[in-house]
């Protein structure tokens, strides 16, 4: 690699930090009424930053057998992701995630052979990349949920 490659690398990993910067001062900061909101912009200015189509806020029912899409925005003309997941279409990304670990890919072909029955799912709703967060809340309750 050359010095304007990584240049240009160690610049985008700035950029992106102070990106991720921003986001957290925002939703430190920000009414709870405008939440849904700011995630929307969130999304839209992350997926925008790295160059893909969609971005999506899944939430686990609390017995761990489906997915809950709560947030999403997609590029014009992308096909929207489903409401929810069983969890066993997509049981090796929810066991990641559950473990708190990243799922990334850059291409389906890139998934490793234990996840052949996410990728037919990945291929069923045209994802073509993804990064997948696992977002953790110790205090957070589904609603409806006994205190």
């Amino acid at each position: 690699m050359n010095a304007r490659a990584s240049d240009r690398i160690v610049n985008k990993h700035k950029r992106f930090e102070k990106l991720l910067s921003g986001i957290s001062t925002k939703l430190i900061n920000i009414p709870v009424l405008e939440i849904n909101g700011e995630i929307q912009r969130v999304l839209r200015a992350v997926v925008e930053f790295l160059g893909m189509d969609r971005g999506s806020v899944f939430l686990f029912s609390p017995d761990r057998l489906r997915m809950d899409r709560i947030h999403s925005w997609t590029e014009a003309g992308i096909l929207p992701l489903p409401d929810n997941f069983e969890t066993e279409e997509m049981l090796w990304t929810a066991r990641n995630l559950l473990k708190k670990e990243l799922v990334i890919f850059e291409k389906v072909e890139d998934l490793l052979h234990e996840a052949s029955m996410d990728k037919e799912a990945i291929l069923k709703y045209r994802i073509k990349s993804a990064i997948m967060v696992p977002m953790l809340n110790k205090n957070w309750r589904p609603r409806n949920a006994p205190s």
